[in-house]
């Protein structure tokens, strides 16, 4: 029963954030400094990935360079959110 409640008290607690809120919130002083510069490094992986897959002429370099940048987004997403 104590479950229940403690989710349905983080439900109202996201709901009151936002959708996007938990990505964007200051960061938590207590996330190492490795973890910050990973962070950044899989953002600068994604974008280069959708600049290059702007440029490619195979349809398959495009879909391996946007497939690429999906999986650095989706991690930084990870890292950010696997506190909560």
């Amino acid at each position: 029963m104590t479950t229940q409640t403690k989710i349905a008290k983080l439900n109202e607690r996201l709901a009151e954030m936002g959708l996007f809120t938990p990505l964007f919130r200051p960061t938590n002083t207590t996330t190492p400094t490795s973890v910050r510069y990973a962070i950044i490094g899989l953002f600068m992986v994604g974008t280069v990935g959708i600049a290059k897959a702007l440029h490619m002429s195979s349809p398959l370099g495009v879909l391996v360079c946007l497939l690429g940048s999906a999986a650095a987004f989706g991690s930084v997403v990870y890292l950010r959110l696997r506190k909560n």
